[in-house]
């Protein structure tokens, strides 16, 4: 995108007034490096604005917030924290990961990553959820006993499957045969 839109925060209010203009609904958009940071800053203030959280601004505008201010701060988590005076992400992103994954465990060092704005996830090109299989299996009547029958089986099965494949635009790289008893 940054071939074809040079200033990512004239972009962000480019979409914004489109949005607006076109569908007469008012949004926040965050800008920033990495999603975490780009959604930090499209929760500060709100309606209708363009904010940006960069790692230079983290300090300024992250770290002064309530630890429920952080994504992925629910009220538990929150309580926990706050127990041991942790009370602003400025707090949290200071804390020793080590400690905070005793008692958070890898939620823990998944929040302190947040709070010092750590994240590496990339932005996928669709939205589409990632499918990890497609299978179809069967259970037959009768017992399988030659060749012919078993091979008209796994063909209807494999055919269903190279369907949702290719209805799904997926190619397959494994395929695997398993008979239950």
């Amino acid at each position: 995108m940054e071939y074809l839109y040079k200033d990512p925060v004239e972009t962000a209010y480019i979409i914004k007034d489109r949005i607006k203009n076109e569908l007469g609904l008012t949004v926040n958009v965050g800008v920033s490096t990495n999603k975490i940071l780009a959604k930090m800053a499209s929760e500060l203030k709100k309606p209708d604005m363009v904010h940006t959280v960069f790692p230079e601004e983290i300090a300024g505008k992250m770290w002064v917030l309530p630890i429920e201010e952080l994504f992925m701060i629910g009220r538990a988590t929150a309580k926990k924290l706050r127990s041991r005076a942790i009370n602003s992400i400025g707090d949290l992103a200071h804390y020793d990961p080590k400690i905070i994954k005793l008692f958070l465990h890898s939620h823990g060092i998944l929040v302190w990553n947040y709070a010092n704005g750590i994240e590496c996830s990339p932005v996928r090109e669709n939205r589409r959820p990632l499918i990890k299989g497609i299978g179809n299996s069967t259970t037959i009547a009768f017992d399988v006993e030659d060749k012919n029958t078993a091979h008209l089986v796994l063909l209807s099965l494999t055919e269903t499957v190279a369907t949702r494949l290719r209805q799904s635009d997926y190619c397959a790289r494994l395929v695997s045969v398993f008979k239950n008893e």
